[in-house]
Parts: structure tokens; C-alpha cells; sequence
């Protein structure tokens, strides 16, 4: 069966303010959250039901909403100063990750509820992609360190890129197909020793070209 490709990202216009917009079939159509500063859509199914974040004026708090058949919808986690919605599968399905400085807890929102996911033995679980299976995937760390997962039937699978430190899972297909971002390492600092014999090193170097300049 052919699926229509639509297209759902954000248009950020004047520095500060973001616009969001649904691409379907050659034609643009604006979702932007009704008296929002910032609206930016993060997700879609296959039925066309949009999930994002938006905020209000300074936009120094973000909630989540919901977006279908013209009508929004507004979903705020009971617990959270900030919600952010990431994804949603074709179930309806809805991850959130924390953004609150509060707590560490991701969501799951299905049905007109939250419930926390727990992955055992694991803190600090950041959620960003669902399929329809209920898989999820996202990261586990800290925003200096962070390592992604797929998460299943209760069996974690690491999904990191080897060689690097710092990975994170974005969202996957019910192929269990994956996308995600990864960063180098960075360069260890030269050592004190070090940088005094490279500093020693090019001060002769320049000494020497000097002496050569003036024999000529």
C-alpha cells in the first residue's frame, strides 16, 4: 500500500520566534499553536496526529501538545515544570522526555495517561522515539556522556557507535530500524610538560631562522 510522505519540521523566523508547518503533497499548511511565541511540531503517524512543544511569550516554560484533523490539544506531564513530546506511532503513542531539572523520568502518554518509563537498573532516561511495536529508543546519561537504546519487552539493546562516547538514539521504524547522532571524542589537553617543551621547541625553531635570516 502507498503511504503519502508528509513532512513535519519548524521555520524559525525572527531570531526568537519559531513557526511550525505540515508539508503534505506539494502544499505547505502552518501548525502553529493558537496565542503561541514558538510552536515547533516533532512528530507524526501515518493518520496525519502531529505531537510538538510550544511556549508562551518569554518561553521560559515549554508544554507539549497535540495536533489533529485542525484541532489542538494541549498535554502537560502532572509533575513537570517543562513537557516536551517527541514522538508518535500509529497507535497514538506518545513519548515525552524530561526537560525539567526536576526529575529524570520519561512518559509514555497513551489513552489520556502518563506512565513512567522505567528501564531497571538505569537512570536518567531520556525517551525520543516509539514504533508501533511500543519500542522505545533515546539515550541514557548525562549531557556531557550519553549512550543510546533500544527498549523492548523488557530488553535493553545498547545502540552505540563504536569509538565514540557520546550517542544518542533519535527514533525507529518497525523494522527496528534506527537513527540517531553521534559525537568524536574530544582531543585530550596537552600536558604542562608537554605544551613547556612545544612552547621551548618553537622558540628555538624561531631563534634559528632568525640567525639564518641575518647571515644572508
Amino acid at each position: 500500500m502507498r503511504v503519502m510522505v508528509v513532512v513535519v519540521a519548524f521555520l524559525v523566523l525572527l531570531g526568537s520566534l519559531g513557526f511550525g508547518y505540515l508539508y503534505s503533497a506539494g502544499t505547505f499548511t502552518a501548525i502553529s499553536f493558537p496565542g503561541a511565541s514558538y510552536s515547533e511540531p516533532t512528530g507524526i503517524n501515518k493518520n496525519g496526529e502531529i505531537v510538538g512543544i510550544d511556549c508562551m511569550s518569554s518561553c521560559q516554560d515549554f508544554q507539549g501538545f497535540a495536533y489533529s484533523a485542525g484541532v489542538f490539544s494541549t498535554i502537560n506531564a502532572p509533575d513537570a515544570v517543562d513537557t516536551r513530546l517527541w514522538a508518535i506511532n500509529d497507535s497514538g503513542e506518545i513519548v515525552r522526555a524530561p526537560f525539567d531539572g526536576t526529575s529524570s523520568s520519561s512518559f509514555l502518554y497513551s489513552g489520556g495517561a502518563f506512565t513512567t518509563i522505567n528501564i531497571p537498573g538505569v537512570d536518567n532516561v531520556s525517551v525520543s522515539g516509539i514504533n508501533d511495536s511500543g519500542e522505545t529508543v533515546g539515550a541514557i546519561g548525562s549531557s556531557t556522556s550519553a549512550s543510546g537504546f533500544l527498549y523492548g519487552g523488557g530488553i535493553l539493546t545498547p545502540t552505540n557507535v563504536p569509538g565514540k562516547e557520546f550517542t544518542k538514539t533519535k527514533d525507529t521504524n518497525n523494522n527496528r530500524q534506527i537513527v540517531g547522532t553521534f559525537e568524536d571524542p574530544p582531543s585530550p589537553a596537552p600536558e604542562p610538560a608537554t605544551m613547556t617543551l612545544l612552547c621551548s621547541g618553537m622558540m628555538g625553531l624561531l631563534g634559528m631562522l632568525r640567525r639564518r635570516n641575518r647571515r644572508t
